[in-house]
């Protein structure tokens, strides 16, 4: 399960949202809702961000989106848990 987000120094985005599906064979992600609302979380740079698994924990294919746009690409490392 998805169960956190580390960003990089260099990283601008205010928040993060998430879209996933749970099924690897269908590549057509959608967004994750937290009772009735985007489920998103506040980030920074350099920043372990924990993830409620309650709303990750059964996706297989996930997309994550900055609120931001980047000046140039980053490197989000992606720690999952059994």
């Amino acid at each position: 399960m998805l169960a956190g987000v580390l960003t990089p120094g260099t990283f601008t985005g205010a928040s993060l949202s998430f879209k996933g599906h749970p099924n690897m064979t269908d590549a057509s992600v959608q967004p994750i809702y937290k009772e009735g609302a985007l489920y998103s979380v506040a980030c920074g740079v350099n920043r372990f961000i924990a993830l409620d698994t309650t709303y990750t924990k059964s996706i297989s294919v996930v997309s994550i989106v900055s609120a931001s746009t980047e000046a140039a690409a980053r490197t989000l490392l992606v720690m999952f848990s059994s």
